[in-house]
């Protein structure tokens, strides 16, 4: 895999996302206590993780929108088939790590130290590639779409130079060429299709450039990226390395030859893999309650412990704004805590608790008034924005605050102007 993300284990990228590490545990014991067979099954926690950050990545592409459509829903929905294959991959990968050389159990610290490598290949590198790739060909899809419904005032593409710095040879001739926004050729032919590719397109009125030089054919996309999202809706095609040669290879229901009567697999529209999807989808939901319910009782109990009930620490003032005082009452903590609201991942929680751990290494990032970002002709906005006044709030400061290698926002409610106490946690 590394050499078909290009070497993306000696060249980690970034990505704005954090994978949960205590659904990973969780899915190390799962498979430690043989709690579901790799070779046919996946983790559904495991398998909500990859999908969750998938999805984030086509809501990014798309600028974060608040209203999803279908063609956004279709997108989302390749990247759970995409996920359920990655997951099973992974799981595989580790489960090969169980036994040593003399064919028994190892011990479970053993067994973690030795899966470690292939989780970080899996999240750390190959992850963070595959969510950087569906990012990019999410906002080109979103592009072309937007390009097509305008297409009578400027009915022509251009082929938009790459902006990374080490140019790919395959797609250096297509660079300013232009094409009909209509034309065949971007079906097959598309910015993104390959592995970190960093081309674009652009509308225009230009006129068609002469491509007859051009050989397509030689210019074929990478594996799991073939075809225009936009036309396929997929952001990954089901070429991809995860996925099975054919049906009769599939984890998910082996296919008798007899019963084939398509020669060509189509995994995002098998009846099949979408059973196993959705079987993930309802396990994951309860078991990421009773794991966020864990963790919330730990992270809630262990603050109360050791500085009790609405005890104060001591915040930095770096701006008149700032009280310089975070209470720690107990109905703010669980209200923060508890439930996907204010903090929505385990890590989001034990965010807080490290912050409280460590009050001097928040920066203070600016201060909302209640209210301001609130339509209050809303009766509703208005009603929710009255209950906070009368119960002391008079608005908002805003913490940055790095934890497990990210920036994340941490948002305070100011009582009176006196203190200030917990109220979400977001990554930035």
């Amino acid at each position: 895999m590394d050499s078909l993300y290009r070497n993306a284990a000696e060249t980690p990228v970034e990505a704005p996302f954090v994978f949960d590490s205590h659904i990973l545990t969780e899915a190390l014991k799962n498979l430690y206590k043989r709690k579901y067979d790799p070779k046919k099954e996946i983790d559904p926690l495991l398998f909500s993780e990859v999908s969750r950050i998938l999805g984030k990545a086509v809501d990014e592409g798309f600028g974060n929108p608040d209203i999803e459509d279908e063609f956004i829903r279709q997108l989302k929905s390749s990247t759970e088939v995409f996920s359920a294959f990655k997951t099973h991959r992974m799981g595989r990968d580790m489960a090969a790590k169980l036994l040593d050389d003399k064919g028994q159990l190892k011990s479970y610290r053993q067994f973690q130290k030795d899966v470690l490598p292939i989780a970080s290949h899996h999240i750390d590198n190959w992850l963070k590639t595959e969510y950087n790739t569906a990012v990019r060909r999410a906002h080109l899809a979103a592009d072309f779409e937007r390009y097509k419904r305008n297409a009578d005032i400027l009915p022509n593409l251009r082929w938009e130079p790459s902006t990374s710095v080490n140019k790919r040879e395959l797609h250096i001739p297509f660079y300013d060429r232009v094409w009909a926004i209509d034309d065949p050729f971007w079906a097959d032919n598309f910015p993104g299709s390959l592995w970190n590719c960093k081309c674009g397109i652009s509308p225009t009125d230009d006129p068609l450039t002469d491509n007859s030089d051009i050989i397509t054919l030689d210019v074929k996309p990478h594996k799991g990226l073939d075809g225009n999202p936009a036309v396929t809706g997929q952001i990954f095609s089901d070429d991809h390395p995860y996925h099975p040669a054919d049906c009769r290879h599939c984890p998910f229901g082996k296919v008798k030859p007899l019963q084939i009567t398509n020669s060509t697999k189509d995994c995002h529209n098998c009846g099949k893999v979408q059973a196993v999807i959705q079987d993930a989808k309802e396990k994951a939901k309860q078991r990421r309650k009773e794991l966020i319910k864990v963790h919330y009782l730990k992270v809630r109990d262990k603050i109360l412990n050791d500085y009790g009930a609405d005890s104060i620490i001591t915040i930095p003032i770096t701006s008149s704004h700032c009280t310089g005082e975070l209470k720690l009452k107990t109905q703010a903590l669980k209200d923060t805590l508890k439930g996907y609201a204010h903090t929505p991942s385990i890590d989001s929680k034990y965010c807080l608790l490290k912050a409280i751990q460590n009050p001097g290494k928040l920066r203070h990032r600016n201060y909302e008034a209640l209210g301001a970002r609130k339509d209050l002709s809303d009766p509703i906005d208005a009603q929710n924005v009255k209950r906070k006044a009368d119960r002391g709030v008079t608005g908002y400061n805003f913490y940055e605050f790095d934890y497990k290698g990210k920036t994340w926002i941490l948002g305070f409610e100011v009582i009176k102007g006196e203190y200030e106490q917990p109220y979400f946690v977001a990554l930035k």
